[in-house]
């Protein structure tokens, strides 16, 4: 996918890069009417856009947006760019767990058991309310939760998310991979 920084994505100006996965490149927007920064996951135009893919960036928009909790990042927006899909989301300003932990660890400053079950006990939170809601997140892991400036964790990432139909386990296809 070409470099999308300095342009503008619906009512967004792209303003950086913030992070790159297998499915999806983060960019950290702004909202100039709203005067709100945003994070903007483009769906990764080297994968092929099949009809699966799309779906399934899209079910992860509609998830998100239909929970409310303080430890979900909030969606705001999903919608075309060019021939792939863009999800326009709360910016977190912060780090994520996995930075935290590996910057504690660096500095000799490991989370305290306090501090380990304050951040879980949000996290479970967060999680409870998911699945009350019948979402099961699939993917949690220090990488998919950021931490604000004052630590309260924010659960991100609902790509792997499915919603709970049936007691029966769900498989999620796209193309010849079963997730």
């Amino acid at each position: 996918a070409a470099d999308i920084v300095g342009q503008k994505i619906g009512p967004y100006q792209v303003l950086e890069k913030i992070g790159q996965g297998g499915m999806a490149t983060v960019y950290r927007g702004f909202h100039a009417e709203l005067d709100r920064q945003v994070a903007i996951k483009v769906l990764a135009g080297a994968l092929p856009t099949t009809p699966e893919l799309v779906q399934r960036f899209q079910r992860e928009a509609r998830t998100i947006a239909a929970l409310r909790h303080p430890n979900v990042v909030q969606v705001y927006d999903f919608g075309p760019l060019g021939d792939t899909y863009y999800l326009a989301m709360e910016y977190v300003e912060g780090s994520d767990l996995a930075a935290e932990m590996r910057r504690r660890q660096e500095t000799g400053q490991p989370f305290s058991r306090d501090e380990i079950l304050h951040l879980l006990g949000q996290v479970a939170e967060a999680l409870d309310y998911a699945h009350a809601q019948g979402v099961i997140h699939r993917d949690v892991k220090p990488g998919n939760l950021m931490l604000t400036a004052s630590g309260q964790p924010i659960l991100t990432d609902f790509g792997l998310a499915t919603l709970r139909r049936t007691r029966a386990t769900l498989i999620t296809t796209i193309g010849q991979n079963v997730l």
